[in-house]
């Protein structure tokens, strides 16, 4: 299912060079998610879908819901479609992504959604200094947890200032999209290697440099 949604994403943006599969399916960040089941490959497919139905406000914002409810740090891809005015998908995205998120929480009585936070926030202090993160590996410019999510949540906003910058360019579609993505890769505290493919790939112009 890892290696159908990676060869599947890449499909559906419109990549048919095959090398660009070979590169793609033999990547470190895919072979590490394949060998550990890492479930983050299988939303290179709605975020595929997400561009595909770009012109299609249901659909996308589906999507989007999808993948937010999910990873919910991907929600930047929402301001994708805020910042190409396709209001009406990322209200759909971002209330789906909601009814997504808590209705497994109503079917279990919110069992532990008062400790969720406190969860995340064990994991990111276990296991973020040691990851590919942008904090980890700007750790020697500020010590401590908090200054170090401070520099992603600035990241982000440069990323998202750009993209707005861009939008109005011919190609300002797709570049929006892509330094979003790309936002979304280094902007959360824990990062691992499964989750930050990248592919130079080019795409046919109806396409995008998909990972």
């Amino acid at each position: 299912m890892l290696l159908a949604a990676t060869a599947g994403a890449l499909r559906i943006v419109g990549v048919r060079d095959w090398r660009c599969y070979s590169l793609a399916l033999l990547s470190p960040p895919v072979v590490y998610g394949v060998f550990f089941g890492n479930i983050t490959l299988l939303l290179l497919w709605p975020v595929a879908l997400a561009w595909r139905w770009r012109a299609r406000s249901v659909w996308a914002g589906l999507a989007v819901a999808a993948i937010v409810a999910v990873k919910p740090f991907l929600v930047l891809l929402a301001v994708w479609l805020v910042i190409t005015r396709r209001l009406r998908a990322a209200v759909i995205g971002l209330l789906g992504a909601v009814v997504l998120i808590l209705v497994p929480w109503v079917a279990i009585g919110f069992d532990g959604f008062r400790d969720y936070p406190r969860l995340v926030d064990r994991v990111e202090s276990d296991y973020g200094p040691g990851r590919d993160s942008l904090p980890a590996a700007m750790s020697w410019a500020a010590s401590g947890r908090t200054p170090r999510q401070v520099m992603c949540g600035l990241l982000a906003l440069l990323l998202t200032a750009l993209a707005v910058r861009l939008r109005r360019r011919a190609d300002g579609d797709v570049c929006v999209f892509a330094i979003l993505v790309g936002a979304c890769v280094v902007a959360p505290p824990i990062v691992c290697l499964t989750t930050s493919l990248c592919s130079s790939c080019r795409v046919p112009s109806h396409g995008l440099a998909s990972g």
